[in-house]
């Protein structure tokens, strides 16, 4: 966003417009282009099997942006083609799990069940997001992109849609490592109740989705390590992958952000206690150190 608010291109007031539907030409002609790219790919590979491997996860993931092509208002000025602009949007993350997780006296994993939603039925509820991988297109390349002739996908952005009933993110966010941290918020299903529940999340800020690896300490044992993640495959075949969300009760706002020295960093945030209000007790979660900024500083003047 940097780079095109150089050009006076403000991300702002260009790229989010209202989404037109999905255009089927210019799918196919993503597909087609992400296929041809891989053959070339695997060709320069001679043969060699991880090569091969690296091009079929990059066509994988090419094919993935061409199912999600929005056209952005605007665009079409942008880059003086409105071909071109079809094929310029933001990247769309999406939900892939949602899971309950029980844990046994040691933090081993007890159980995990596919669906659970019922934070009372399970020590912690978690989501998955996927993690399409990103083609930024920066103002410096918008040229050589319109004469490309196998155009593919390429994003000034990208987006998640929250998927719970009336669930909302209102609240500050924070970047820490390149991760992003926010809170969203679900009201009560019954209208004349208060509160709710919400979900505090760590993604990729570049990209929106899944982390590489685990951020949250999630069973609580004061450590991150393997027992911080999720099987979102099978038991025969496992897909081990770190959660991008944690259920909190309440409608909890941004989390605090606070170094502990020698150990993990923690979130804070309140949570409804036993009288009745808002945050009479307070939430924790560690996470992996970050260090924090300096704040300030004194110059000296060595003689």
């Amino acid at each position: 966003s940097d780079e095109w608010d150089a050009q006076g291109l403000s991300g702002t007031d260009k790229y989010l417009g209202e989404f037109e539907t999905s255009s089927t030409a210019i799918t196919a002609s993503c597909e087609a282009s992400c296929a041809a790219i891989q053959s070339d790919c695997s060709f320069a590979c001679l043969g060699n099997s991880e090569c091969e491997l690296e091009c079929l996860e990059a066509e994988d993931s090419c094919l993935n942006n061409c199912s999600s092509v929005r056209t952005l208002s605007n665009m079409d000025s942008i880059l003086g083609s409105t071909t071109t602009a079809q094929y310029v949007g933001l990247l769309e993350q999406r939900q892939i799990s949602v899971n309950g997780i029980t844990y046994n006296s040691d933090g081993s994993l007890d159980s995990q069940v596919y669906g659970e939603t019922n934070p009372d039925a399970v020590d912690e509820v978690v989501r998955t997001l996927s993690d399409n991988k990103i083609d930024w297109l920066l103002p410096t390349e918008a040229a050589a992109f319109g004469t490309e002739t196998n155009k593919t996908i390429h994003h000034v952005g990208w987006y998640y849609d929250l998927p719970a009933n009336g669930e909302r993110s209102i609240k500050d966010v924070d970047i820490i490592s390149g991760k992003l941290i926010f809170t969203s918020s679900t009201p009560s299903d019954t209208p004349c109740a208060g509160g709710g529940s919400s979900s505090i999340w760590v993604v990729e800020a570049c990209s929106g989705g899944r982390t590489a690896f685990a951020f949250i300490d999630l069973n609580g044992d004061g450590l991150i390590n393997e027992l911080d993640y999720i099987n979102i495959g099978t038991p025969a075949n496992p897909i081990w992958v770190p959660p991008s969300s944690i259920w909190v009760p309440g409608i909890t706002p941004a989390p605090t952000i606070v170094e502990v020295p020698d150990g993990l960093d923690r979130l804070y945030f309140p949570k409804p206690g036993g009288g009745g209000g808002g945050g009479d007790d307070l939430g924790q979660l560690g996470t992996s150190g970050y260090g924090m900024p300096i704040l300030y500083w004194r110059e000296l003047d060595w003689q």
